[in-house]
């Protein structure tokens, strides 16, 4: 590759037609906006500076895809409707996995703390949008594949009809808390869990597929499941840095008042 190359910003039609041109598929992460569209967003807060929000909510989800493709963000439909995306997705047999995520609990979409009916129908609504536009632009069922970090994926396949392959991401990590206070409820479990549990785990929650389609698949998820473990492997001294520095923050600001 170049020593000119210089990588795209993150949820950018642009890196997306690098990480499929160069690899065998890309991973994308999917938020349902204001306006119930469906925009490509990895956090829940919008990954744009703060100083530039000018008074506008934080949270993705209360922004309209305009606004969010305004600041430059990429569209399911703007992903659907490209030419180099749709020729490897189609006709090259690239895979796309598409991470469903839920609105942060504070986000307008994710209110209601002690009831997760709303966030389950903001994640529905989300699978069943996108199936549609999946159908309709004829991209191949083997293709593709629906996914989130949530427990109740199988209630959400059923209620919204969902065809599309998917499959149940563990451990359900919670939408509320700080990078490191999530990390600390999600890496334990995989740092006391050997790599084979999780597989084993994660093919008796997808037993629901087709057998030819799960063989198809597995193995892009144990990639992802391999990428997290062992992240988590080698990264749980930088966790516990992190929480050090985060309660001698907080230690002290008390310690002020």
């Amino acid at each position: 590759m170049s020593g000119k190359w210089k990588q795209a910003p993150e949820n950018t039609l642009e890196s997306l037609r690098h990480g499929i041109t160069h690899t065998d598929g890309i991973e994308l992460d999917i938020r349902l906006t204001s306006d119930n569209e469906l925009i490509i967003h990895h956090d829940s807060t919008i990954s744009i500076p703060k100083d530039q929000l000018d008074g506008r909510s934080k949270w993705v989800e209360s922004w309209s895809l305009d606004e969010l493709k305004s600041e430059g963000f990429c569209s399911l439909d703007d992903l659907l409707n490209d030419s180099m995306i749709r020729k490897h997705w189609t006709e090259n047999g690239k895979m796309v996995c598409l991470e469903f995520k839920r609105p942060h609990l504070l986000s307008p979409k994710g209110r209601r703390i002690f009831s997760k009916s709303r966030q389950i129908s903001t994640l529905g609504t989300a699978m069943k949008t996108a199936e549609i536009k999946l159908n309709e632009e004829e991209i191949p069922n083997q293709n593709s594949v629906f996914y989130s970090f949530y427990k109740g994926m199988n209630k959400i396949i059923h209620q919204n009809s969902i065809k599309r392959n998917w499959a149940e991401l563990m451990p359900s990590i919670p939408t509320i808390g700080t990078r490191t206070i999530k990390r600390m409820y999600a890496y334990p479990q995989y740092f006391i869990t050997p790599f084979s549990r999780l597989l084993r785990n994660i093919e008796s929650r997808v037993h629901r597929w087709c057998h030819v389609q799960w063989n198809i698949f597995h193995p892009f998820i144990h990639v992802h499941y391999l990428e997290e473990w062992l992240a988590c492997k080698v990264s749980v001294e930088n966790i516990f840095q992190d929480v050090k520095k985060e309660c001698r923050l907080m230690f002290g600001q008390l310690n002020q008042n």
